[in-house]
């Protein structure tokens, strides 16, 4: 298969798995096939399709003009080639429509670890499906996803889950084959993408030992850097904050997210569970030490340049208290409620005037 037909099958199934501010509240089952979840398992995205609607995908388009259209990206060559995003979100509002007439409920993605110099991951993909379930209907939307220059074969796996296996018509594999099922894994993942009851997108991340010794080079590398050269006090002390984070992230041993919609708004549960209880403490009393010089830190930079409608300090401290993380045994635990992104919204001015004044610095 070729690069570009990779790129749009991901693309668009990616694109079934984003922007949950619009979802409609939803009864919907939420768990991972454990067939599908091996040791190697890094990563896995579910969404429940049926809360996506025609306003959430064109809300989509906005928001991939907006890259597209961004001046700090097209200066550093970033900016999103997405050609029309109007005829992107047809296309992916007529997905949703042909996958949810065909039976199915739900996507879920998994993801190794890529290969060396390889420009994008293995995955899996897998659909949860109801009694209404057309394999037929299935497995033509999965060919039409692919311009017709795949095959597609649907395989069950019990409980309504189907793993869908693609591969070029030269006979290549783009999806991976179902690992080794791993007990452990599939515990461990199956955790985080529970956090909640309804959630239209979890996402599960698993941290490998080829990510852990990547660590350890860039532990080593930082130490054998020469400290504070064109850097004040402020910046050499997060710098500092920053090295001291690659201990306890290196027990990381998952970190889970669900977003949900729930009556007061949308609702985003965050958990980072470690190897052991030391290492979340530790980890929490760094992270929550950075966020209480993050508003002085800010207030300063803001101070020596003219924001309109700057924000008064009580609002500034209270959404950096939102992010605080609360330690359960092993695991960090962080909400965000609808109150944390009204103060994000009050927070607005802020931000944008810090993006305007580094500008000019913006380089990657």
């Amino acid at each position: 298969m070729t690069r570009p037909l990779n790129l749009t099958v991901l693309l668009a199934a990616l694109m079934l798995l984003v922007s949950p501010a619009l979802a409609q509240k939803k009864q919907a089952e939420q768990a991972a096939p454990p067939k599908a979840i091996g040791e190697t398992t890094m990563l896995a995205v579910y969404v429940d399709v049926t809360q996506l609607d025609p306003e959430m995908i064109s809300g989509v388009g906005d928001m991939l003009l907006g890259l597209a259209e961004n001046e700090a990206l097209q200066d550093q060559e970033l900016a999103l080639p997405i050609g029309d995003p109007q005829q992107l979100a047809d296309m992916l509002t007529l997905l949703r429509g042909s996958f949810v007439q065909a039976g199915g409920e739900a996507l879920m993605m998994t993801i190794e670890m890529p290969e060396e110099d390889s420009w994008s991951p293995p995955m899996a993909l897998l659909a949860k499906t109801n009694d209404k379930f057309d394999a037929t209907s299935m497995t033509a939307l999965i060919r039409s996803m692919g311009e017709a220059k795949m095959e597609a074969s649907i395989e069950a796996l019990g409980d309504g889950w189907q793993n869908i296996a693609m591969k070029s018509k030269e006979g290549d594999a783009v999806t991976l084959p179902l690992p080794k099922p791993d007990a452990a894994a599939f515990d461990a993942i199956n955790k985080q993408l529970t956090q909640h009851k309804k959630p239209m997108l979890a996402v599960a991340f698993r941290m490998q030992d080829q990510l852990r010794e990547m660590m350890d080079q860039a532990e080593q590398a930082a130490k054998n850097a020469q400290p504070g050269q064109g850097q004040d006090a402020q910046q050499q002390m997060a710098m500092g904050m920053m090295m001291g984070m690659f201990k306890p992230v290196r027990s990381l041993d998952t970190l889970g997210l669900a977003i949900s919609q729930v009556d007061e708004g949308m609702l985003v549960d965050a958990q980072m569970t470690f190897q052991d209880a030391q290492s979340a403490q530790q980890f929490a009393n760094l992270y929550n030490s950075i966020l209480m010089f993050a508003p002085v830190m800010m207030a300063g930079a803001a101070q020596e340049g003219q924001i309109e409608n700057m924000p008064d300090p009580a609002t500034i401290n209270q959404f950096f208290m939102k992010l605080r993380m609360t330690v359960a045994g092993n695991s960090l635990k962080l909400t965000l409620d609808q109150d944390f992104f009204d103060l994000a919204e009050k927070l607005a001015p802020l931000f944008e005037g810090l993006n305007g004044q580094g500008e000019e610095d913006f380089d990657l």
